[in-house]
């Protein structure tokens, strides 16, 4: 099939890329090579399979999108922004509004391929807790500096003030609580409504936490994979926050080119 791989030459992108190639599909990579992911590109690149075909371009670009979308089977639509600065704005034009651009190119040139978008497990928000006493379920907010402070790591219940435990978060419902998880959110409803609205197949991913080889320095998302390598790197140790108890979900790359691939 010809698959066109967006986002190709980043961290999710090119790993599926990869695999793509070895099942022996037909890829065109459609990247932008942010320096705010890549920095200047050139690492990037060697990524690349000479088995693919490369355009530099961006989804905000109505005539980008169109380069590439000739003959294609299956869109696996990675670009995104994201980081913990606060362009806000950023956000929605890159990850909504480049996705809305995607669709509406589609109905345009009357074209069905499947496309399937990378989401993030950011749009649940925070954990679910069961309080010990009352044993009542609620889903918490962000913590506040003033918590912080004082050193208030662990949630209490919402409802009796007593400690509670995490747990596995609920599915149904969302509660995205940054500016990266409310674009995702808004792109995956995207996604969902138009694709239904015009019948193209669309599929939608939440990922959590991966971690793997190819993750950007460059980029604070990235989390603590990223953090441990940069300071190993340059021979300083890695400070662990808190009372080091917390709990954190992590997936590796492979898992998730082998979910992509199904």
């Amino acid at each position: 099939m010809n698959i066109l791989v967006v986002g190709g030459c980043g961290f999710l992108g090119s790993h599926t890329a990869d695999r793509l190639i070895k099942l022996g599909h037909e890829v065109v990579i459609l990247d932008n090579l942010d320096p705010k992911v890549h920095g200047d590109g050139s690492k990037q690149q060697t990524y690349i399979s000479n088995n693919t075909t490369f355009v530099m371009g961006d989804i905000r670009s109505k005539n980008d999108w169109i380069s590439v979308l000739r003959n294609i089977d299956i869109i696996f639509h990675f670009a995104a922004h994201q980081d913990y600065m606060n362009n806000f704005s950023k956000f929605f034009d890159t990850n909504a509004t480049g996705t809305a651009l995607l669709y509406e190119i589609l109905v345009e040139k009357k074209l069905k391929p499947h496309v399937i978008i990378a989401s993030s497990q950011a749009v649940y928000g925070e954990a679910r807790y069961e309080c010990y006493q009352c044993k009542k379920i609620f889903q918490i907010n962000a913590r506040t500096l003033k918590d912080l402070y004082r050193c208030y790591w662990y949630h209490l219940c919402l409802f009796c003030q007593n400690g509670a435990r995490p747990r596995q978060s609920d599915e149904n419902g969302i509660m995205p609580l940054n500016m990266y998880a409310v674009s995702k959110a808004t792109q995956e409803m995207i996604g969902y409504r138009l694709g239904n609205l015009y019948n193209i197949p669309t599929t939608i991913l939440r990922y959590s936490i991966v971690q793997g080889p190819r993750q950007s320095f460059y980029n604070f998302y990235s989390g603590l994979c990223r953090i441990a390598c940069v300071n190993a790197i340059k021979g300083k140790t890695t400070t662990i926050y808190e009372d080091g108890q917390q709990l954190r979900d992590y997936v590796n790359i492979e898992d998730v080119v082998d979910a992509n691939i199904l």
